[in-house]
């Protein structure tokens, strides 16, 4: 049985922060009166900042199936096949 030691960093471990994202959007959040009494309230003494990172949910996968016609021409004999700009080079994905 081995011993279990303690999680985390080490005593003396420099802290580290993750980087704030840059914000796609910006949204000002005023107030014109106050809430009790009603007075205006005019210019703010104070601007916070807060960044809220949103992870949107995943999208479900779209599987489109192709029916591809295939032609002979009728006057070279040749085989033609019809074409499609949503179709990739490769047949499928294995």
């Amino acid at each position: 049985m081995q011993a279990m030691g303690k999680s985390g960093q080490k005593k003396g471990h420099k802290g580290v922060t993750r980087p704030l994202a840059k914000p796609d959007r910006q949204v000002e959040v005023m107030k014109d009166r106050c809430p009790d009494c009603g007075a205006e309230l005019g210019v703010p003494f104070s601007v916070e900042s807060r960044i809220i990172e949103e992870i949107p949910e995943p999208q479900p996968v779209i599987v489109t199936e192709y029916k591809i016609a295939h032609y002979t021409c009728p006057h070279c004999q040749k085989e033609v096949v019809a074409t499609d700009a949503g179709l990739s080079k490769r047949k499928q994905i294995r």
